[in-house]
């Protein structure tokens, strides 16, 4: 990684980019206690986030500004650095009630492996000071905290336990080797994979992918080359490592189901180390950081450039494991799910759909809300539209939506032949059967939904479709963009707060059914 770094040379239209990139979270003040404790009145993240997350996308700026420029910024970067390390805690409010708190959380742990890696690749530049402090910080917060305490993540089976892991385990390998935990660290690594099947499907989306998969491979990277550890090559991780492809609909637009975001764009350096390790070339659109201002993103879309996105293939594609069909035409992407309601960052949206052209999902997931306090509460989770399966294109059953947990569940999940068959009545409950089949043509989507329900007694069935383009009604059809269903209802609008806090339009349209429902959805190119 170091001799990377030595031979990167940067343009003007790099410097010119890094300018405009340090200018945008310049002015954003530091973050003070108060507003640590904002969480805990009111369960808002953003306030404090985004003061946290702009130090962080200043000292990317900075330092690569340092590095094109030389002793010019390094002022700059060496007074962001000390302030990193002056924060009381490197975790965030909604991981930790304490700002005093020692905790290793996501942040806490991405922290020391930016200061980590920041101490290495300057070689002494910022000032044997910093160094010094740098290594004072992150021995109290992280490496004597882990030394003494098993951590629940250690054995997650999602993205913490990678994340955390990969983090503090770099952050050894670069300033305490000898120290470094290894068979811990990689115990972590195989709870992470193991929350993966054989097909390589991450049930938390696509944006999670990046976060844990991301951190896994930068860490393995790091240690390959120190150790000689191999812990990157099997067929399993490169199923992993082919999500990007999984998860695509049509041209770059994503599957949004779980807390997926809508606008996804791969790291950069990320995609960068799969084509190098795996030959993957699978993501048309990257960026160089995300919205947290990750370094480990960041730093590596140097190291790690990537520019051959290469489209995901036409056909019909099954994961009969993980319950989940998508099938690519030329002018549209069909996706369709099972599985159960019990899954990582979980949504009640079994047997819901997504039908998407070259410019986004026409029928849609919603995908992630605005993080609160009450979103990660499992009481509260469900009233965000965008977790319920009210927010989804399933049926209503007497006003109620499915059930939430590991017991509801998709109870037969048969796709191939241009034809998807998804049976998910027990998700609302005992008593119902739901019976959706999908057949799919070049221009068509023919739907037909069966219920029955073991009481005799007539229910009121409504089918929902969501979007975030707005329905029309023309000649007794709806038109929704490229999409036309023969099919009427009462179209009504939503509002709700999409990741970033603001205000985003979601358009419910109601269809009353008997026990059949059948329509025919077409879509054209626009």
């Amino acid at each position: 990684m170091l001799d990377r770094f030595k031979r990167l040379r940067l343009s003007e239209a790099d410097i010119d980019a890094l300018k405009e990139y340090y200018d945008k979270y310049k002015s954003i003040p530091l973050p003070s206690r108060e507003d640590f404790l904002e969480f805990s009145r009111t369960g808002n993240r953003l306030s404090y986030e985004n003061m946290y997350f702009a130090l962080r996308h200043r000292i990317n700026a900075a330092f690569m500004l340092w590095k094109a420029a030389g002793g010019k910024y390094i002022g700059e970067l060496r007074a962001q650095l000390y302030a990193v390390c002056g924060e009381p805690t490197w975790a965030l409010p909604a991981h930790t009630s304490d700002p005093d708190a020692a905790e290793i959380d996501l942040f806490a742990a991405e922290t020391s492996m930016m200061l980590a890696e920041i101490a290495y690749l300057s070689e002494g530049a910022i000032g044997a000071d910093l160094v010094t402090r740098i290594k004072a910080e992150i021995r109290e917060r992280i490496f004597e905290p882990f030394s003494r305490n098993r951590y629940r993540w250690e054995e997650s089976k999602h993205n913490w336990s990678a994340v955390c892991a990969g983090a503090v385990g770099a952050a050894y390998l670069y300033l305490a080797p000898d120290e470094l935990p290894l068979g811990r660290i990689i115990d972590a690594m195989k709870a992470y994979i193991s929350g993966y099947n054989d097909e390589g499907i991450c049930f938390e989306g696509i944006g999670y992918w990046s976060y844990g998969f991301g951190f896994y491979l930068y860490f393995a990277d790091i240690l390959l080359k120190m150790r000689g550890v191999d812990i990157i090559h099997s067929d399993k991780l490169r199923r992993i490592a082919e999500f990007p492809r999984s998860s695509t609909l049509c041209g770059n637009v994503r599957i949004t189901c779980s807390d997926a975001p809508e606008d996804f764009r791969a790291p950069e350096g990320l995609m960068g180390m799969i084509n190098e390790y795996y030959g993957i070339s699978a993501a048309a659109g990257t960026e160089r950081t995300d919205e947290c201002g990750r370094w480990a993103h960041f730093i590596r879309s140097y190291l790690y450039p990537y520019s051959t996105g290469a489209e995901a293939d036409k056909g019909e594609f099954i994961f009969e494991r993980s319950q989940w069909y998508i099938n690519r035409k030329e002018s549209y992407g069909f996706f369709i799910k099972g599985g159960t309601n019990g899954e990582p960052h979980n949504h009640n949206d079994i047997g819901s759909f997504i039908i998407a052209d070259g410019k986004g999902q026409l029928l849609c997931d919603l995908g992630m809300g605005e993080y609160t306090r009450g979103y990660f509460d499992e009481k509260q989770r469900y009233s965000y539209l965008c977790c319920s399966s009210l927010g989804h294109s399933v049926p209503i059953i007497d006003g109620l939506g499915q059930r939430t947990g590991g017991d509801f569940r998709c109870d037969g999940f048969v796709c191939g032949g241009n034809r998807a068959s998804v049976s998910f009545g027990g998700s609302y409950g005992g008593g119902i059967k739901i019976l959706r089949e999908a057949r799919l043509y070049e221009n068509k989507i023919r739907l037909r939904d069966t219920f029955s329900f073991a009481d005799g007694k007539p229910h009121k069935i409504i089918e929902r479709f969501v979007s975030t383009v707005k329905p029309v009604i023309e000649d007794s059809a709806t038109v929704i963009g490229g999409l036309r269903m023969n099919r009427t209802g009462e179209i009504r609008e939503e509002t709700i707060s999409a990741h970033d806090g603001a205000a985003k339009t979601v358009y419910l349209t109601d269809i009353p059914a008997s026990d059949t429902f059948e329509t025919e959805i077409y879509i054209k190119s626009r």
